[in-house]
């Protein structure tokens, strides 16, 4: 064993060093910041879902971040709809499957799978298209239990202004932080708004969010 002075870091030695997928390595290396927001966004679910049997994320990518909800839940299943973050994704541990929120139905449509007590979507719902967003969200309702919980996270309508070109490239669909608990009314009973600024949570003015996150609750 490697000797350090401190002896009680000795250890640390011992296990394998973490590399990050495509989607986080790029994150880290372009702006180290956005990555530690996009963990705090994660740690938000992971906390509102403390407990939970079976939770499912939608839009996982390369499923770095899933070990902080993972862990808090019985069982976290992961989703996306591009195969190639399936060998990324899988080393969280979690079973990963290709899915299209819009094309291709529920998440449950697969008669082996069970509807879930919670779903989350961060950073999903901006890239789909506002005509193809009724059918999403109707298919995350659908996979979810009765009692069910989403948690929906997208940047605001303001931050679009200071986003980078890579991101506002993706973006077709953001919304203000009253447009979109409106319009997540529609599909769910309760919705409950919380607002992010860099790792800071709030329940300030809406204009001022750069990042909104949503409890919806049937």
């Amino acid at each position: 064993m490697l000797q350090t002075i401190e002896p009680q870091y000795a250890s640390h030695f011992d296990t394998e060093p973490v590399t990050l997928g495509p989607m986080t390595g790029a994150t880290w290396r372009r702006d180290p910041t956005r990555l530690a927001r996009l963990l705090e966004h994660c740690k938000f679910v992971a906390e509102a879902f403390k407990g939970f049997d079976r939770v499912a994320e939608i839009g996982c990518s390369d499923g770095f971040a899933a070990p902080l909800v993972k862990r808090n839940v019985g069982k976290l299943d992961l989703y996306d709809m591009d195969v190639a973050w399936a060998p990324y994704a899988t080393q969280s541990g979690c079973d990963f499957r290709v899915h299209d929120i819009v094309k291709s139905g529920p998440l449950t449509a697969r008669k082996t799978i069970e509807a879930y007590d919670g779903i989350y979507a961060l950073d999903v719902l901006e890239h789909i298209r506002p005509e193809d967003e009724p059918e999403a969200l109707m298919n995350i309702r659908a996979s979810l239990m009765p009692d069910g919980v989403f948690i929906a996270g997208c940047p605001s309508l303001e931050s679009q202004v200071y986003a980078s070109d890579l991101s506002k490239a993706g973006h077709v669909n953001c919304k203000s932080a009253e447009m979109m608990r409106s319009y997540l009314q529609k599909y769910f009973r309760q919705v409950f708004r919380f607002s992010m600024n860099d790792c800071t949570l709030h329940t300030g003015f809406g204009p001022m969010s750069h990042y909104i996150l949503c409890i919806c609750v049937n």
